[in-house]
């Protein structure tokens, strides 16, 4: 059997251990389609996808999918942080950050170096 429960299970644990997102430098704004299209495959995860070569000096990013309301789980990630970060809606928010903003974002949600 090709999959099997097996399969599935280290599929899981290579997911879980890949914790460091992988960067996305492109001077095109499709950071929001690059989250829209993953949230299904890693449902229920949410999914942020981030270009810090759209605009200079800023990192562009999309929060898709996950459960909650994603605007309120970047604000407690950072609630000292304003302008351009968490608008949107309850499903699809995101923001343009000076890039050791996202850094520390990152760190909040949990990916360490």
């Amino acid at each position: 059997m090709a999959g099997g429960p097996r399969r599935r299970d280290a599929d899981a644990s290579a997911c879980r251990r890949q914790r460091r997102p992988a960067p996305l430098l492109l001077a095109l704004q499709v950071h929001p389609l690059v989250a829209q299209s993953w949230q299904s495959r890693l449902a229920p995860r949410a999914v942020i996808a981030a270009n810090d070569g759209y605009l200079p000096g800023r990192v562009n990013f999309a929060v898709r999918g996950g459960r909650g309301d994603l605007r309120r789980l970047l604000r407690e990630a950072l609630p000292d942080l304003g302008g351009e970060f968490a608008h949107g809606h309850d499903r699809a928010t995101g923001g343009s950050i000076a890039p050791g903003d996202f850094d520390r974002l990152l760190e909040a949600l949990g990916f360490g170096a």
